[in-house]
């Protein structure tokens, strides 16, 4: 058995894991932030799009001009992989409604 025990060396190692331990949630909370901007300025430049559209329109061009030179309409992704969730298909494949299970120990 130690006959000392060195508090402040005690102290200092703990310091050094809680530091450690501080700096990883205030990288997580400094990524949080950077996606909170990001998401801002992605929402900014819909809106942008969205308006310089409608001028577009408004200038005379129609949707079906607009989009043979390639542009997008403005709320949709121009590309890769669809942005919502694809809905759960409930029926079975030939339409009908699925039927319930029957409940065990039901009386007939």
């Amino acid at each position: 058995m130690p006959t000392h025990v060195d508090t402040d060396a005690v102290r200092t190692a703990a310091k050094a894991i809680f530091d450690k331990r501080v700096d990883a949630v205030v990288t997580i909370a400094e990524a949080h932030q950077t996606l909170l901007d990001k998401r801002e300025a992605v929402a900014a430049a819909e809106r942008e799009h969205a308006s310089r559209w409608a001028a577009g329109l408004r200038e005379g061009w129609t949707e079906a001009e607009l989009k043979n030179m390639k542009l997008v309409p403005p709320g949709r992704n121009a590309r890769g992989r669809p942005s919502g969730r694809r809905a759960t298909r409930l029926s079975s494949t030939n339409g009908a409604a699925p039927t319930p299970p029957a409940e065990h120990g039901a009386a007939e």
